[in-house]
C-alpha cells in the first residue's frame, strides 16, 4: 500500500482535482472549479481534503457542517473521489476516517452522505464503514 497523505486541499491543487471532479459526472469549466474551490476554501463549516500519494492528489472529499433544529448536527459529505486507477488501495477510506474525526473534532453527531441510486459500488463501500441507509428520497433543484 502506498503512503497516502490526506490533508488539506489547496488552490494549487486544481490541475489533480479536475480529472477527479470528471469521473463525478458533473460538468462544470476549469474556471467554475476553481472559482468554487476558492469560495469554499475561505468557509470554514466547509472541509476540502486531498489525499496525496507522493506529489500527485489522487483523491478528494469535500463535506460542510449541517446543523438542523429537525435532525442530529452532521458533517456531509458532498463529494468524494478517487482516481479509478488507485480505487481498493485505502485512499477513499482515509478520506472518510479523516472526515469522522473531523465531525468529532468539531462536535458534530455523525457523518451523513448521499449517493446516487446508480453508485452501487459506492454503496458497498460505505456500508463496508459502517453506515447504513437510512432514507431514500427525491432531489429537487431549482436553478436561478
Amino acid at each position: 500500500m502506498p503512503d497516502i497523505l490526506i490533508r488539506p486541499l489547496k488552490s494549487t491543487d486544481l490541475a489533480g482535482l479536475l480529472p477527479l471532479i470528471d469521473t463525478l459526472g458533473y460538468e462544470a469549466s476549469p474556471g467554475e472549479i476553481a472559482r468554487r474551490l476558492s469560495a469554499l476554501l475561505e468557509r470554514e463549516d466547509h472541509l476540502v481534503l486531498a489525499a496525496q500519494v507522493k506529489d500527485e492528489v489522487l483523491g478528494f472529499l469535500h463535506a460542510f457542517e449541517r446543523r438542523c433544529l429537525e435532525k442530529p448536527a452532521t458533517l456531509v459529505v458532498q463529494a468524494i473521489a478517487v482516481s479509478p486507477m488507485t480505487q481498493g488501495l485505502g485512499l477513499g477510506k482515509k478520506l472518510m476516517a479523516e472526515v469522522e474525526q473531523q465531525a468529532r473534532d468539531r462536535r458534530m453527531e455523525g457523518v451523513s452522505l448521499s449517493s446516487r441510486i446508480d453508485r452501487s459500488g459506492a454503496h458497498a463501500f460505505y456500508e463496508r464503514l459502517g453506515y447504513e441507509r437510512t432514507a431514500t428520497s427525491h432531489f429537487f433543484a431549482k436553478m436561478l
